[in-house]
């Protein structure tokens, strides 16, 4: 039970950490515009040159299910109605605030993802 306490006021502070620097984080106008089946089903065929040369950008929300952070670089299983894909996040492409966002997020919560395909 001393477990639980522990984990749900870690969550908290986090919660309130957000808070402070002015982000809501449960924002409810983040803008949609495909899914994780969407996304292999279009372009899982197209090779790493073919993606590069489209930069095909993407929007998707759903849960984390795995997440694996390396400094200044994560890589996340974001799971919506439809399957599951895998996002990478860089620090430098998103921004140190972003990223903080972005380090203060658990396995298990939503979240809403936006990028190019590669």
């Amino acid at each position: 039970m001393e477990e639980t306490n522990e984990l749900i006021l870690q969550r908290i502070k986090k919660l309130n950490e957000l808070r402070s620097l002015g982000i809501n984080p449960y924002s409810n106008t983040f803008k949609v515009t495909d899914s994780s089946k969407t996304i292999i089903e279009n372009y899982g065929s197209l090779s790493a040159e073919e993606l590069e040369t489209r930069k095909i950008r993407c929007t998707l929300a759903g849960r984390i299910v795995a997440l694996r952070s390396f400094g200044k670089a994560a890589f996340a299983h974001l799971q919506d109605g439809k399957g599951r894909i895998q996002i990478y996040v860089k620090k430098e492409v998103i921004g140190e605030e972003a990223f903080f966002v972005f380090k203060n997020i658990d396995i298990g919560d939503f979240i809403g993802a936006e990028g190019v395909l590669f």
